[in-house]
């Protein structure tokens, strides 16, 4: 509720405060030149106490606070130049740079790979679901086999990207310029500059797990329990991409349990959403089945082969500010705190020990250092 307090009610009724001042400067013109009536003069003296009458009046009357007083309102700020143009302007050139780059540099061999999976669709395959290939054979029926028409979808899921954790970052009650940080950092993290310039399952993970992340704070802000529902869609969506993201809906579970947005449990639309995430993941999961669960069987051949290097807690920590950029360390680290110790942010803090557990979880697995990349945006 808007607070209440007296302002000076002058710039409500300058026409009172004008009048008053005429009528003044009229009678003592007069009486110093003693050409004045008595009955011209009783005019103006009524005239003085009337325009009086109302100022006394008006003058003790209380407005809202959240009307401006003429003369000294703020400019109103140009749409051109707000938070989310800004973080418009930052998304439009994060799409133009991989643009530009596209083509620089030749194939790479995990996109070979995807590229050859697309030539036989299927509902999944040794390593990786089907989103991917499907992606690429759309790509190429409608924009072509260049690098530049394969690459598109990647620099757009980056360019989205950036634009999302500018619009997360408003939603958490940050203004124009914690949105063009968030928008900006985003565009300047090194490893996200190679996620998004090859077509490959990383390019979307960050993308799906940042939309996944701006439903759950629209629920705590709106307490409109219907994006669970959307949350449930996108989760699915990425169950299609890459199977990683159930590290990051173990966090989100865990977040939820820890904190009051516990209450969402009772909700229906949070178990219609988990109903739409298994629907749209059942066909992987049943061409899985069929198969024997051949990703199981890969990963576990890997790690009996010691192929991927192993880091420890401490070198597994010091790579996440290495491949996210060390002068970025303090944007991710602080948007961490505030979640946990901030006045504001401790309603979000369902988002920190998302975090804390993905990166627990990674730890413990003995996964690769970029597995966690995906979360930090929400940071």
């Amino acid at each position: 509720m808007a607070e209440n307090r007296p302002i000076n009610i002058r710039f409500f009724i300058p026409s009172a405060f004008r009048e008053l001042e005429r009528a003044t400067l009229i009678k003592r013109r007069h009486e110093g030149a003693g050409s004045l009536t008595p009955f011209g003069n009783d005019v103006v003296e009524r005239r003085r106490l009337s325009c009086k009458k109302w100022i006394t009046l008006f003058d003790h009357v209380s407005i809202p606070h959240s009307i401006p007083e003429p003369g000294f309102a703020e400019p109103p700020e140009s749409r051109f130049l707000s938070g989310p143009a800004l973080v418009v302007y930052i998304a439009a050139a994060k799409l133009l740079f991989h643009l530009l780059t596209a083509a620089r540099y030749g194939i790479f061999r995990d996109e070979m790979y995807y590229v050859a999976c697309s030539e036989h669709l299927a509902w999944g395959y040794v390593d990786q679901p089907p989103l991917i290939a499907l992606i690429i054979w759309i790509t190429r029926h409608v924009f072509g086999s260049s690098l530049l028409a394969l690459r598109l979808p990647a620099a757009l899921a980056g360019a989205a990207t950036v634009w999302l954790a500018g619009k997360l970052a408003r939603e958490l009650g940050g203004g124009r310029f914690a949105q063009a940080m968030a928008a900006l950092g985003v565009f300047m993290v090194p490893i996200y500059m190679i996620f998004f310039h090859w077509i490959t399952m990383n390019a979307f993970e960050p993308l799906i797990w940042l939309a996944c992340i701006w439903c759950v704070v629209r629920a705590i802000n709106s307490g409109d329990q219907k994006y669970w529902f959307w949350f449930g869609v996108l989760a699915g969506v990425g169950f299609e991409a890459k199977y990683s993201i159930v590290f990051f809906l173990l966090g989100v579970i865990v977040g939820v349990i820890a904190t009051p947005e516990r209450r969402c449990l009772k909700s229906g639309w949070l178990w219609l959403g988990a109903l739409a995430a298994l629907l749209i993941f059942l066909p992987n999961f049943l061409w899985l089945v069929r198969h024997n669960f051949p990703f199981v069987e890969l990963m576990h051949n890997i790690r009996m082969t010691s192929r991927d290097v192993v880091r420890g807690p401490v070198p597994f920590f010091i790579d996440q500010a290495v491949i996210m950029g060390p002068l970025l360390l303090p944007l991710w680290f602080g948007g961490l705190l505030w979640l946990f110790f901030a006045r504001d942010g401790k309603r979000y803090r369902l988002l920190a020990w998302t975090y804390i557990v993905v990166l627990a979880v990674f730890i413990a697995l003995k996964g690769k250092n970029y597995y966690v990349v995906p979360i930090y945006p929400m940071l």
